[in-house]
Formats: C-alpha cells, sequence, structure tokens
C-alpha cells in the first residue's frame, strides 16, 4: 500500500486519557501511536503482520512480527482499528482519523 504521510503528524493528545487506549496491553500502547504515524492520508495502513512490524517499530525488539495479530484484535476490540479485507489483503482504518484531524 502506498504511503502519503504527512509531516509533523502528532499522535493525539486526547488518547492520554481515553478508556479505549488504557485498556491495551503495553506492546499495543506503544504499537498504536506508531501506526497513527505511518498511516496514510486517509488513516489506513496494510493489514499485514509483517508490514505492520517494519514499516511501525522495526528496532522495537519487545514487539515482535508474531506479537502483531493479537495486539491488532485488542486494538479492534476496543474500537480504535477496523481491519477489513480487499483485493490486496486486509488492510487497517484508524477509526478517531476523520474525529481528529479535521
Amino acid at each position: 500500500m502506498r504511503r502519503a504521510v504527512v509531516r509533523g503528524r502528532v499522535f493525539p493528545q486526547s488518547y492520554s486519557t481515553d478508556r479505549r487506549y488504557g485498556r491495551l496491553s503495553l506492546k499495543a500502547c506503544a504499537l498504536f501511536p506508531l501506526m497513527w504515524a505511518n498511516a496514510d492520508d486517509q488513516g489506513r495502513l496494510s493489514g499485514d503482520p509483517e508490514e505492520i512490524k517494519y514499516a511501525c517499530c522495526p528496532n522495537i525488539g519487545h514487539v515482535t512480527k508474531a506479537d502483531i495479530p493479537e495486539l491488532l484484535k485488542g486494538l479492534e476490540v476496543n474500537k480504535l482499528i477496523l481491519v477489513y479485507d480487499t483485493p490486496h489483503g486486509q488492510t487497517i482504518q484508524l477509526l478517531d482519523w476523520w474525529g481528529v484531524l479535521r
């Protein structure tokens, strides 16, 4: 998936008090802001665990490629992301993208 990353994108401060974010594991808390920073201009990312690992957190040894599917489930259960199928494979939509970036 092509990425058009906005320079200077900042992870929203509102997540510091968001109950959904507070329910996540520490690994998911580490991954989610990095997904936010690496999403395209529509708030989407590839849903492939290998692509997520090497695009978002290649140098974080505590988050492995094997961890990614479970971390995504936690993010989806807490309604922070939506994982859906496309002809090119799974895609992730950051659900708060348009509410935060107006």
